[in-house]
């Protein structure tokens, strides 16, 4: 039997699909419908979510780690998509809090940089060296 971590972790997957394909309408089964988003460049509301992802289409996602807690999950993931308005190829690095209650989404932080071409300690952004 799945606990709520697991799920919790299942609707934050769903999510990413929905993210990799652009299926916006899909974003009505995950997110609540007063949805609130602390990205300080998104409104709150599924409504707006959708517009916005419906606009954007489909972003490019590979998901490298996933930590849960409670009612929160946390993503490390790489996003690369291009800008509706610029049509500039926006490539970030992501870390993600959605808190996840009764199996949607009812909030979301995130905090994104720009992936560089080359680092100054050569790391990535993405792996992992440490044991």
């Amino acid at each position: 039997m799945e606990n709520k971590i697991e799920k919790n972790k299942r609707v934050v997957h769903k999510l990413l699909d929905a993210m990799s394909t652009g299926d916006a309408p899909a974003l009505a089964g995950i997110l609540v419908k007063d949805f609130i988003n602390h990205n300080p460049s998104a409104s709150n509301g599924l409504e707006a979510a959708q517009a916005l992802l419906a606009a954007v289409g489909p972003i490019e996602t590979t998901l490298y780690r996933v930590i849960a807690e409670g009612d929160f999950v946390v993503t490390h993931a790489h996003f690369v998509y291009t800008h509706p308005m610029t049509k500039q190829v926006i490539d970030n690095a992501a870390i993600d809090i959605w808190k996840v209650k009764d199996g949607k989404i009812v909030e979301h932080w995130d905090v994104l940089e720009a992936v560089p071409e080359k680092t100054t300690s050569g790391q990535d952004m993405f792996s992992e060296l440490s044991e």
